[in-house]
């Protein structure tokens, strides 16, 4: 043992660490770091205090967009396009030339900020000022016409709100040629709109009536835009709810444009009651009106067989009036022309305001085609 230990010791003196040597030159010097960027940065672009995301989707919860009625069209391929925000974004923004590949939409979301705006795309302010689908939309509808209709920030608008194609297509060159089998859903569908502010898509029959060459709320410089969000109301309108009150909204949108929008409201009053009206309303009650351009066009339909006329009452005093299609028709050109331009103007649903003079022209010829024909 005490050999061992002696051994040990010997190891130990042989392996002990001397004093340490001159230090030796310094190293180059690293390069300095950068501080990351708060990944919060950019989201309070939007998602700030001042709560103005919050004031548009306000206004959008009231509106026709967010109502949902027809959601459940998003299920057929012919209408996802429109009536489901997914559906609206697999086909390129309603593109009429992309039909043949559009899908139905099983679980449909309400048409909302993703359609109009590239929200999240740069997580920056741009995307809620940017624009979806900007650019002129392709025309479904336009019976021949060359369109050039550049509507601005309505554009995107346009996409939806136009005519759809519904067979027969009437022969212009041939208004005796007759047409069956017409649906008794016969129209441009519920979103003509733009089809009446352009001036295109219907039948321009023959008449005392000129139809004008241009509309000046096309020529507006963001069309549906201009008019519909141009203002907004505590009530809830204009904005991005984009509905305009006619008794009390008319003045701030037409003002935009025009030096007398002080009088718009009694001005529409008077066109709509020429040209428009169904429903009389007065200090003793409502009235059916026949006299109104419309009312007229309609009651001569109803007597070719083309329509059925079905007033809505309310106890004993009517509130509304409905132009139904008949089933099983076979009518010539005239009529069926005659029909498609009466429901043109009504599934426009602005009682002629869109385009005023073209749409008085349409009805006022359309009246007169179908007086020339008898009985």
């Amino acid at each position: 043992m005490t050999a061992i230990f002696m051994a040990g010791m010997v190891v130990s003196s042989c392996t002990k660490e001397g004093p340490a040597g001159p230090a030796g030159a310094n190293g180059t010097d690293g390069v300095d770091g950068t501080n990351g960027v708060d990944g919060t940065t950019t989201c309070v672009e939007c998602h700030d205090a001042d709560q103005t995301i919050s004031s548009k989707q306000f206004q959008w919860e009231s509106s026709a967009h967010a109502a949902g009625t027809a959601l459940s069209r998003s299920s057929s391929a012919s209408c996802s396009g429109c009536h489901s925000q997914q559906g609206f974004m697999l086909t390129d923004g309603n593109n009429p030339e992309t039909e043949d590949s559009w899908v139905g939409v099983s679980d449909p979301l309400l048409i909302n900020c993703y359609a109009c705006h590239p929200i999240h795309e740069t997580y920056t302010g741009a995307d809620v000022v940017n624009l979806n689908y900007s650019e002129q939309p392709n025309w479904a509808v336009t019976n021949g016409k060359e369109v050039d209709m550049d509507l601005g920030k309505g554009n995107l608008c346009a996409h939806c709100n136009q005519s759809r194609k519904r067979e027969p297509t009437v022969d212009m060159n041939n208004l005796d040629a007759m047409y069956s089998g017409i649906s008794t859903h016969f129209g441009p569908h519920y979103s003509s709109q733009s089809n009446v502010m352009g001036g295109f898509g219907a039948y321009e029959l023959a008449g005392s009536a000129t139809y004008p060459s241009s509309n000046s709320h096309a020529n507006a410089t963001n069309g549906c835009v201009s008019c519909h969000m141009g203002f907004d109301q505590a009530s809830g309108t204009g904005g991005h709810n984009m509905s305009i009150n006619s008794g009390s909204d008319l003045e701030k949108a037409c003002v935009q444009c025009h030096s007398d929008g002080s009088m718009a409201k009694e001005k529409y009053d008077a066109y709509y009651h020429d040209y428009f009206a169904t429903i009389d309303h007065g200090d003793d009650g409502n009235t059916v009106n026949t006299t109104s351009t419309y009312s007229m066009l309609g009651d001569l339909l109803v007597e070719h067989g083309v329509y059925t006329k079905v007033v809505d009452y309310e106890g004993d005093e009517p509130v509304d009036v409905h132009y139904n299609i008949n089933g099983g028709l076979e009518i010539n050109g005239t009529l069926t022309a005659a029909m498609f331009n009466h429901r043109f103007l009504y599934q426009d649903h602005s009682h002629g305001i869109h385009n005023p003079m073209y749409s008085r022209a349409l009805l006022i010829n359309s009246l007169e085609a179908v007086q020339a024909l008898g009985k």
